[in-house]
């Protein structure tokens, strides 16, 4: 298992997103290493962050359009969501990606994240 995969493993998602054996198969190379400043810029957006959707907001727009690079113009945002990407949950509740990349050859990424009163787990910490 390579560096990066062990890393992978070690993140609380239990397989969910994608098996360790499947990270090389996809992604056989590291990731590039982050410079220093995008380290440093990475710890001031975390350390802001307060389990508000207000600094949730501004924490999901660095990561999501700063530091991954994807365009933000290609992203839609919070009520911008178009219904049809709305799911219904197992306990038969509507719920809606809280932002969405539609790329430019037809690439989708919906970032779902939980409500502020949804469950005491989720409050004011990421995981």
């Amino acid at each position: 298992m390579s560096l990066h995969a062990e890393g992978w493993a070690q993140l609380k998602h239990g397989g969910l997103l994608l098996s360790p054996a499947k990270l090389d198969e996809f992604f056989p190379a590291a990731a590039p290493v982050m410079r220093e400043f995008a380290t440093e810029k990475l710890r001031r957006a975390l350390t802001a962050f307060d389990g508000s959707n207000e600094s949730l907001s501004s924490l999901l727009d660095y990561i999501l359009q700063d530091l991954s690079g994807l365009p933000a113009d290609e992203w839609q945002k919070a009520q911008g969501v178009d219904s049809l990407w709305a799911v219904r949950s197992f306990t038969g509740a509507q719920i809606k990606p809280r932002r969405l990349w539609l790329g430019p050859n037809g690439e989708a990424l919906a970032v779902f994240v939980p409500d502020d009163g949804g469950s005491r787990q989720f409050a004011s910490r990421l995981g």
